[in-house]
């Protein structure tokens, strides 16, 4: 949960990694939290799913996903995570 009172201004950019316990919170929860914030920009590493969905907030603070995510060839291996 976002708490008002550690950024007095939204960041331009939030980047969430994806894991097998934050797929409902990282897709849905936090998506309309950042939306409330007002933060333009908002991108989603699924290093399960080798891809990355990057949202677009419109003024109506809905978010649209770029068509299709970003797909990669291979699975992503991050040190320490997979």
């Amino acid at each position: 949960m976002l708490l008002p009172s550690v950024l007095e201004t939204a960041p331009l950019l939030v980047v969430e990694l994806v894991s097998e316990g934050s797929i409902t919170t990282d897709y849905r929860r936090k998506r309309t939290e950042y939306a409330n914030r007002e933060i333009p920009e908002y991108w989603i590493i699924d290093v399960m799913n080798s891809k990355i969905c990057v949202s677009y907030l419109l003024q109506n603070y809905f978010y649209v996903t770029m068509r299709g995510c970003i797909c990669f060839s291979q699975k992503l291996e991050l040190h320490g995570y997979v």
